[in-house]
């Protein structure tokens, strides 16, 4: 019985977790129904309110930018990385941002606004090509983007000897050789990464509800045999003690018996 009542407890654990991840799901996508943007690592949210507590008006890369064909959604947020989550600000905020970046260990870059022109030739196959910018006070930082160039293959890539090539899919070349840079992306820039997130939200959700369903059916489960071995359990123990009563009656029997042969025997003697 106590294997029995461990995986009972086992699974009740299990349900109490999956309860606990769909509430997050659906309260993830709560957030996305009522701001209308992705949803970004928990501590962006931090570091953005205690910015916002110090009146330091702040950009987040990921925001500032629209990734215009949806083609190449995967290849630039996989190249861009860590990069989406750099915090900028004014250059008068910079160093008391910095600060707080340090106190709360911010993962990610904060740098100054820096809006500059963009270069007069884009390459029409390049990362800044397929950008929209949204915000000019980043544009700065995109300038390194129109070196980056969007190819159709692996042997398209290979031809660009100088340049930093990477398919759709997620596979860069550069000097150094080919890596794919495209695992377990998550997308959080522009409207595209909104609707795939909902997508991810949904989906989690779905899955969430279906192992709380089926943890809640061996719960069941786990309780009937509970139940039925505590049932077994009483009735050994009524056969247990109805035994023993036995012997102790069969014995006084013997008792008794015994004693009423002397007696007789007195009698007749």
């Amino acid at each position: 019985i106590e294997e029995a009542q461990e995986r009972y407890y086992q699974c009740k654990n299990k349900l109490s977790q999956a309860q606990e991840l769909l509430a997050t799901s659906k309260k993830e996508w709560a957030s996305m129904e009522k701001n209308r943007l992705p949803t970004y690592p928990p501590d962006i949210y931090d570091i953005r309110d205690l910015l916002s507590k110090r009146n330091i008006e702040n950009l987040l890369y990921a925001e500032c930018i629209e990734i215009t064909d949806p083609k190449w959604q995967l290849a630039i947020e996989a190249f861009i990385g860590r990069d989406r989550f750099t915090l900028f600000v004014s250059e008068k905020d910079f160093l008391e941002a910095k600060k707080i970046g340090e106190k709360q260990r911010y993962g990610y870059y904060i740098s100054p606004y820096e809006e500059r022109e963009l270069p007069r030739h884009i390459l029409p196959n390049s990362v800044l090509a397929n950008l929209k910018i949204l915000d000019h006070r980043i544009s700065g930082r995109l300038f390194s983007l129109n070196e980056i160039v969007l190819v159709d293959s692996v042997e398209e890539g290979h031809r660009y000897k100088d340049k930093i090539t990477i398919t759709a899919s997620g596979y860069r070349q550069d000097r150094r050789g080919g890596i794919f840079i495209a695992r377990d992306v998550r997308f959080y820039c522009g409207g595209l990464a909104i609707e795939r997130q909902r997508v991810e939200v949904e989906q989690q959700i779905g899955r969430h509800k279906s192992k709380i369903s089926e943890l809640q059916t061996e719960l069941q489960q786990h309780n009937k045999r509970m139940r039925d071995l505590e049932q077994q359990m009483v009735v050994l123990k009524k056969r247990e003690e109805w035994d023993s009563s036995k012997d102790i009656y069969e014995s006084l029997k013997k008792q008794g018996e015994t004693l009423l042969d002397r007696k007789s025997t007195r009698l007749n003697s």
